[in-house]
């Protein structure tokens, strides 16, 4: 049987050490997964395991020949869809979700040394970020526009109408995603004069924009900056790319210029969990809006006391409607 000699040969490849070829083996015994379903689980779940050990020698520069990260990608979504057929649900959850971190090494974000703003409310969320020089990222569900993220509807249409046995698991796998959103200087349009940002993100200008310099260290393998694609998704499609699922929406937003971090976290079941800055990146400026409360101002600038964060408020430029606003030091 073919599948069989290709199976030994993988597990002999894997026994000396060729994680690369041994991928490519069972790949190609398991073409027929209707056929070999029950044959393949424990050859699948064997490679997979040891994944972990496959990256880190290649992290460490132990195999002369590149890891192929798409290759691995392709082993665990079919792992997943067989240890679903098998009827183990948390097996194949787990399968996807390591599917999931590989689509995020391969991921090509947003490279930039470009800062970016946040536009923030005043809440506990944003003055833990000041106060721990974190950023706060959330499950797109937890977005105030229900379509911010089309992986939300997709999910719904898949459970409904494209149900297999893999769907369930494979679509609680995104639950792992976690995103927050920034703007961009991008075409002659600075943040800042972005009047519908300062109203709908910063509380009607009570709040303020958090202007953030990332070093290209803070991109790790599951952090990724990306810009915003506005156009549409077909949520039918059996299968969903992470730039559709998470870096698309509708063309009413392109006056945002929005670059958004996408992060991967199958670990935490919470809706928003704190990513800490590294050295290199920090917060260099905070410009308070124009109704913004001279009491938070003053909270504010206690929690950044000893920072070398700038302080500025946004003030008006000019007589006429609309008008311009300008940054002044405080």
């Amino acid at each position: 049987m073919k599948f069989i000699e290709l199976y030994n040969n993988a597990m002999n490849e894997i026994k000396k050490g060729d994680m690369l070829s041994s991928y490519q083996r069972l790949l190609e015994s398991i073409q027929d997964i209707e056929e070999n379903v029950i044959s393949i689980d424990f050859p699948i779940h064997f490679l997979v395991n040891n994944n972990e050990r496959c990256i880190k020698a290649y992290q460490q520069d132990e195999f002369a020949t590149p890891v192929d990260f798409k290759q691995i990608e392709k082993v665990y979504h079919k792992s997943g869809e067989i240890a679903a057929k098998l009827g183990k649900a948390k097996e194949a959850k787990s399968h996807f979700e390591n599917y999931q971190k590989m689509v995020m090494y391969n991921f090509d974000g947003f490279k930039t040394d470009e800062h970016l703003f946040s536009f923030r409310n005043f809440n506990e969320h944003t003055l833990f970020d000041l106060a721990n020089n974190s950023l706060s990222i959330s499950r797109p569900k937890v977005m105030n526009d229900p379509f911010d993220t089309p992986v939300i509807e997709w999910g719904k249409y898949q459970r409904t109408h494209n149900l297999k046995p893999h769907t369930e698991q494979f679509v609680k796998s995104f639950d792992g995603f976690r995103i927050r959103s920034f703007s961009i200087h991008e075409n002659g349009k600075h943040p800042l004069n972005n009047l519908l940002m300062w109203a709908h993100y910063a509380n009607g200008h009570k709040g303020f924009c958090i202007e953030y310099s990332f070093s290209s260290e803070f991109r790790k393998p599951l952090i990724s900056f990306n810009h915003i694609n506005y156009a549409t998704v077909d949520v039918s499609k059996d299968n969903l790319s992470i730039t559709e699922a998470f870096t698309t929406k509708s063309k009413d937003w392109q006056y945002e210029n929005e670059v958004r971090l996408i992060s991967y976290n199958s670990e935490s079941n919470e809706e928003h969990i704190d990513v800490p800055l590294d050295d290199r990146s920090s917060i260099v400026a905070i410009y308070f809006g124009l109704n913004c409360p001279e009491k938070r101002i003053d909270i504010i600038r206690r929690l950044m006391k000893g920072k070398n964060a700038k302080l500025y408020r946004m003030e008006t430029k000019g007589s006429s409607i609309p008008y311009e606003l300008t940054p002044v030091s405080i």
